[in-house]
């Protein structure tokens, strides 16, 4: 009789439920990588992880398309472990960040409410889904793999595939300018020639509030008392600004509906002159402070002259502060 080569021994078939589990985990996390590029293009300053959802819309096709066999390829199977491990990673520090900012700084125990927003916006289940994710891709692999070579071309499919992902997010990075207090002046400016636009459309006077810069009801046009020169959370007199940091955005999304004032936004203080003797508003001053607990926040100062002026002391800013730079 003569004994079977080596290769002509068939290797044992993967389990159709892991494979069929694979296959709609892949499928399930493909939508939120969806969502995160819908909130991309709408959102003109995205927190920079939902930019990572383009990573995952090129890699978990690729892993469908290895998966559609009841034999699924070890390359699809190694890209399933390199997704799973890269967000992971992501969704655990994001986990950790929010679970640090969401205590620091609580003046009382936070209740039960709190700790559920906590346990379902922090991220951990995502962690633990993909965590699981990781296992079942790990273990196809094992099953159907050609021992050692198997496993090495396992390992090396998902290294390349996380170094490549770490390239795409850190060129994103510097693609985008980090969060700081440039937000805060761009919305002055705005604020100042939407002033200009505003007094020299309607009368020569300045506003008597910011609500008369805000967009008018849908169908309405612009009139004296909605112009329609900012956006209506700049007109309420309250601004977040993105801090490029799932984590703390989750954090400011949640905080107003438990009462609270976000961390990351400012008030902006509008204030305007005495009317003169044909009842129009010539100056106005306007303040800009962070309401958060974030510390060592600037405060700005600007005016009709369009001039913005800083202090870095914990107190409101002034015409005497010095201008900004640039």
């Amino acid at each position: 009789m003569v004994e079977p080569l080596l290769h002509d021994i068939e290797q044992p078939p993967a389990n159709p439920r892991l494979v069929w589990a694979l296959r709609v985990a892949s499928l399930g996390f493909l939508f939120p990588a969806l969502a995160l590029m819908v909130v991309f293009l709408l959102d003109r300053e995205p927190p920079l992880p939902y930019l990572t959802g383009m990573v995952s819309l090129v890699l978990y096709p690729a892993v469908l398309w290895g998966l559609r066999t009841a034999r699924p390829k070890g390359l699809s199977l190694g890209l399933a472990v390199t997704l799973g491990s890269l967000w992971f990673v992501l969704s655990a520090n994001y986990a950790y960040q929010f679970t640090a900012s969401r205590f620091r700084g609580e003046p009382a125990p936070p209740s039960s409410t709190d700790i559920l927003l906590l346990l379902g916006g922090s991220s951990w289940v995502s962690a633990l889904l993909q965590g699981a994710y990781v296992g079942v891709a790990w273990r196809l692999r094992r099953s159907i793999s050609g021992g050692r070579a198997g496993l090495l071309k396992l390992l090396g499919a998902s290294v390349g595939g996380l170094a490549w992902g770490g390239l795409v997010i850190l060129a994103m990075g510097f693609a985008y300018e980090p969060p700081g207090q440039s937000p805060v002046v761009g919305a002055l400016r705005t604020l100042n020639t939407a002033e200009i636009t505003y007094f020299s459309t309607y009368g020569d006077t300045y506003t008597s509030n910011l609500a008369e810069l805000a967009p008018p009801p849908r169908g309405v046009e612009p009139s004296v008392a909605a112009a329609g020169l900012i956006d209506s959370a700049l007109a309420s007199g309250t601004k977040r600004y993105s801090t490029y940091r799932v984590g703390d955005d989750i954090v400011d999304e949640i905080d107003p509906a438990l009462g609270r004032k976000p961390d990351h936004a400012y008030h902006y203080d509008y204030r305007p002159g005495p009317r003169d003797a044909n009842g129009r508003i010539v100056n106005y001053t306007i303040c800009a402070r962070s309401i958060g607990r974030v510390v060592g926040q600037n405060s700005y100062f600007t005016d009709q002259t369009g001039v913005i002026r800083q202090t870095t002391e914990d107190r409101p800013a002034t015409a005497k502060d010095p201008p900004i730079a640039g």
